[in-house]
């Protein structure tokens, strides 16, 4: 299902099949960390193999966006899947924020949006710049999957337009 607030927000929402366990035994060799990763409320995701590169890979910027969030969760606890020396990040010099995946375990959705938002805020002011971000959700025993791509701007007022819909519209 596509939601869309006008022709440059997307908001895309499909129930997926996700499982941590794959990227922690890829990505991680440490089994104090692989637990803390588990029982953490939002993990960052690395990509697998990103076009030529090997092995995971984050979005640029991934680990100033990690301390924003755990600056302003409140107490809620943050982890990037991969371990410290295998840490990469890859530049696109372009003018989209990209935040990556992020596995959110429970619903911490609403939270998470305004945090994204106002974290673009603080690096651009009320200049336009677009965001594009992927967050698995698990919904007690389910994964729901939102990819947004657009305007930050929009990105609070998109979801909560999605949520407010309720489950009639979901997959």
């Amino acid at each position: 299902m596509i939601h869309e607030t006008d022709n440059i927000n997307n908001l895309e929402v499909n129930k997926v099949n996700f499982d941590l366990e794959p990227y922690l035994e890829k990505h991680i060799r440490n089994d104090e960390l692989a637990k803390e990763i588990r029982n953490a409320d939002i993990v960052l995701i690395p990509y697998n193999n990103f076009r030529e590169i090997n092995g995971p890979i984050f979005s640029e910027e991934t680990v100033r966006f990690y301390a924003y969030l755990t600056d302003n969760l409140g107490g809620r606890t943050v982890e990037i899947c991969v371990e410290e020396e295998d840490y990469k990040e890859i530049a696109l010099h372009d003018e989209t924020f990209n935040l990556g995946i992020m596995f959110l375990n429970g619903m911490l959705l609403p939270v998470l949006v305004n945090i994204i938002s106002e974290y673009i805020k603080s690096l651009r002011g009320e200049k336009r710049a677009n965001v594009k971000v992927t967050v698995v959700q698990r919904e007690e025993n389910s994964y729901r999957e939102f990819k947004y791509e657009g305007d930050s701007r929009y990105v609070v007022e998109t979801v909560e337009t999605y949520l407010k819909k309720g489950e009639n519209d979901n997959n």
